[in-house]
């Protein structure tokens, strides 16, 4: 068991996985959002159980990642001692500097967990640690496909907010503002700037003529 469990590792089929349920929480808030909104209060109660949903799950899932990609690492110690020095510096550094601030903070729950609406807390960090490592140790393979995923539904949101219907807002809950499914939006700004940043990527990588103008045309809209 032992063994077959580190050739998965180390074949890196695990990190695949991960990319695939990270990408299925997103489906499944959209779904929540979609069944159980409420057009007339802005935060109804199902809000902060869907929240609360998320975020374990977004965090047990980056611990998992944690532990795997540390595990790989020492897998392949050889490999990336060199290769990864630099890099895993910078993010001790880092995390030992947000552990400082979190250590001095006035309220250190808050700094520890977050809060109701925001679980911006030092375990949420360590949650996105492992999703850092995983990217980086994923094969570019991997990468574009997850880059290709992030686009598509980049693309999707953008045109649901363009041509503004009520069929699309049931699934989106757009009203005047351009918020998509993220309730702000800033945040549909923030997702839009990462996906604009993957589709030149795509454009840049792309051998294919085809694809190179179909990115192009996703990295318009």
């Amino acid at each position: 068991m032992e063994e077959k469990l580190k050739k998965i590792i180390y074949d890196k089929k695990v990190f695949k996985y991960i990319y695939y349920l990270l990408g299925s929480l997103s489906i499944i808030i959209m779904l929540l959002n979609l069944i159980l909104k409420d057009n007339n209060n802005f935060m109804p109660v199902y809000y902060s159980n869907v929240i609360t949903t998320w975020y374990y799950m977004l965090l047990y899932l980056g611990y998992f990642s944690l532990i795997v990609s540390l595990y790989y690492m020492y897998l392949k110690r050889s490999e990336y001692k060199v290769k990864l020095f630099i890099p895993g510096l910078l993010l001790i550094l880092f995390f030992i500097w947000v552990v400082i601030t979190t250590l001095l903070s006035n309220n250190i729950m808050v700094s520890l967990i977050g809060h109701e609406y925001r679980k911006e807390g030092l375990f949420t960090y360590i949650a996105y640690i492992g999703y850092l490592l995983g990217a980086m140790l994923a094969s570019n393979e991997e990468k574009n496909k997850f880059y290709k995923l992030f686009v598509i539904a980049g693309v999707i949101l953008s045109l649901f907010t363009i041509f503004k219907c009520n069929f699309t807002n049931m699934f989106i809950g757009e009203s005047s503002e351009y918020k998509a499914i993220f309730h702000q939006f800033n945040h549909f700004g923030y997702y839009l700037l990462m996906a604009i940043i993957c589709s030149i990527s795509l454009i840049m990588n792309s051998k294919n003529k085809k694809e190179k103008i179909l990115y192009f045309m996703i990295y318009i809209i």
